[in-house]
């Protein structure tokens, strides 16, 4: 079997190392039980470093795919690591190339969604992307994999997942849904965000590190549906909290680009969509152009009549609300038009 065509996606290994140790302090001993749990300020440093140590931390690595992690992993000294994928091929291949290079390791056919790894086995379970491609997919499968996540670890160990999704999305789905939860017991979970680096393009998005200590001794939920029906509602809830962080952005560039509370569309081009929505590579300049002009064509209201001078007016000079311009191509005039922050809210809300 070859061994080439191993794939890596997000940010790499290096970049991120320095979280996975901060999360792995406190982590359960080896050969402790599960009330034998180390004070976080006593292995601070010391354990991270331990080489010997670190080859007795049971890990499953679970949807390893075709990733180096496990590569990255061994190399920091870790050792005993069950790699597991869906796919025959997958395993095959990796398993081929580690044997060449790496000991210790060992390679199994599993599902996560539906697990035959032994409960309360490992102290840290490790994924990449593995959780992203299942909430895509499907919600549901996305909380069975943190089920049978929830039920490997044992108490007190570590599951860390490498995303591309922000905690607006991950934190409520790295909540417990049983009855332990709810009645105030709850999971640690915390996370760590990794930006791009300064050379990146400017579509390249941060990677999120995120840790769920599991202290619960039940399961990760009693019920699928009543899961899934939780973790909708809170995404829903948190629409609002993004809708803030994204006006606070809208407000800095204003500030910082502003004119007597106006953008010019060149500016307010930069300012939505690299500040606020870094998506400016899949949405050129000419294309805002055009959104913008449809967007104030469907104006009742005065936004889309400009004054003399090209800026946005609303009201007439005898107070009347000015009627709409009638539809016409952009013109060099049209856009030095001036927008105001509240239609530029109104307009990326409409686009999001």
């Amino acid at each position: 079997m070859a061994t080439t065509g191993t794939f890596e996606w997000l940010a790499s290994f290096p970049s991120w190392k320095v979280h996975l140790y901060k999360f792995l302090q406190g982590i359960v001993k080896p050969e402790a039980n599960e009330k034998d749990i180390h004070d976080p300020k006593e292995s601070c440093g010391r354990e991270a470093n331990d080489k010997d140590w670190k080859a007795r931390v049971a890990i499953a690595n679970v949807g390893c795919g075709y990733s180096l992690l496990h590569e990255d992993l061994h190399r920091e000294g870790f050792r005993d690591i069950v790699n597991t994928d869906v796919s025959f091929e997958a395993i095959n291949r990796m398993k081929a190339r580690a044997d060449e290079k790496f000991t210790g390791m060992t390679w199994k056919m599993d599902d996560i969604r539906d697990s035959k790894l032994q409960e309360e086995t490992f102290e840290v379970v490790i994924d990449k992307s593995t959780l992203d491609f299942l909430v895509a997919e499907k919600l549901k499968d996305a909380l069975q994999m943190l089920f049978n996540v929830h039920k490997v670890l044992k108490l007190g160990g570590k599951y860390i997942t490498i995303s591309m999704h922000p905690p607006s999305i991950f934190l409520p789905l790295l909540t417990p849904h049983s009855p332990e939860s709810k009645s105030g017991q709850q999971s640690a979970i915390e996370y760590a965000e990794v930006p791009p680096p300064s050379s990146a393009p400017p579509s390249m998005i941060s990677t999120f590190v995120y840790c769920y200590t599991r202290t619960l001794k039940g399961s990760f939920f009693e019920s699928l549906e009543d899961a899934c029906g939780e973790v909708e509602r809170r995404w829903a809830e948190s629409k609002d909290a993004i809708s803030a962080e994204k006006m606070c952005k809208l407000k800095a560039g204003f500030k910082a680009r502003g004119e007597n509370g106006t953008l010019d569309l060149k500016s307010l081009y930069e300012v939505l969509f690299k500040d606020v929505e870094p998506i400016s590579e899949e949405y050129p300049y000419e294309d805002f152009c055009v959104d913008m002009q449809k967007f104030r064509e469907l104006k009742n209201s005065g936004f889309l009549a400009n004054d003399s001078d090209g800026h946005v007016a609303t009201h007439n000079a005898d107070g009347n609300p000015a009627k709409a311009a009638p539809p016409t191509t952009i013109s060099d005039k049209g856009l030095q038009s001036k927008v105001t922050m509240a239609d530029a809210l109104k307009f990326l809300k409409k686009m999001g």
